[in-house]
């Protein structure tokens, strides 16, 4: 089985922020086949990574969260990825 590495928080808000801007509304449904990819290939911790984008996307498109200058998360009521 492969093990990816895991992504903190901010390094998943930049992946997601990444795609946004490359699939624009895909964005997330880009994020789930990659994570099902990785499922696919026995890799939880992958699928996991993905999934977190994924929803990351969706709270950036929503408006639930937002990027600060320094990197961290800042978001408008329950606000984390994980």
């Amino acid at each position: 089985m492969t093990k990816s590495p895991m992504l903190k928080e901010h390094e998943s808000l930049y992946l997601a922020k990444v795609l946004i801007e490359e699939h624009g509304e895909l964005a997330a449904e880009h994020a789930k086949r990659q994570a099902e990819r990785f499922l696919r290939e026995a890799d939880v911790e992958g699928g996991a990574a993905w999934m977190r984008v994924a929803r990351a996307i969706d709270m950036l498109l929503d408006g639930q969260i937002e990027d600060r200058v320094d990197g961290r998360l800042s978001g408008r009521g329950a606000g984390t990825l994980h």
